[in-house]
């Protein structure tokens, strides 16, 4: 199973209004260049879907930029979030643009290179990485 769709969501200089870019059959460069290019404001969200026609299941999202992150599916009727016990309960910026987006920092992630290897996990075999918590 590989990934059929990468939207990237981006949001005017105001971060009010939005419109999606999707890539098709997206390469593994792609996916590394779009997750790279978030920025928490503009570019605040990535998300690789499963199947080009089917967006509201079967995806892995990725939020945030500049080195904080937070990691989101929807899997068969299942919602997991990344998840670090080791962190606080303290609410972390992730998203800052028209809703945002402020998880307790135990969900977010600082590791761009970990995001990645996730981020490719997914959309190589369609699963979440078991190298990490899921909750």
């Amino acid at each position: 199973m590989e990934v059929k769709l990468l939207s990237i969501t981006h949001y005017d200089e105001n971060g009010r209004h939005l419109h999606s870019e999707e890539i098709a059959d997206p390469s593994r460069e792609q996916i590394g260049d779009s997750i790279r290019g978030l920025d928490k404001f503009q570019r605040p969200a990535v998300h690789l879907h499963l199947y080009a026609d089917v967006l509201d299941d079967d995806f892995l999202v990725v939020f945030g930029g500049s080195g904080v992150y937070a990691l989101s599916a929807a899997l068969n009727d299942s919602y997991p979030n990344y998840y670090d016990a080791s962190k606080s309960d303290e609410e972390i910026a992730v998203w800052t643009s028209d809703q945002g987006y402020y998880p307790e920092e135990k969900y977010v992630c600082y590791d761009l290179e970990l995001v990645l290897k996730i981020a490719y996990h997914y959309a190589q075999f369609g699963k979440l990485s078991p190298a990490v918590v899921w909750l």
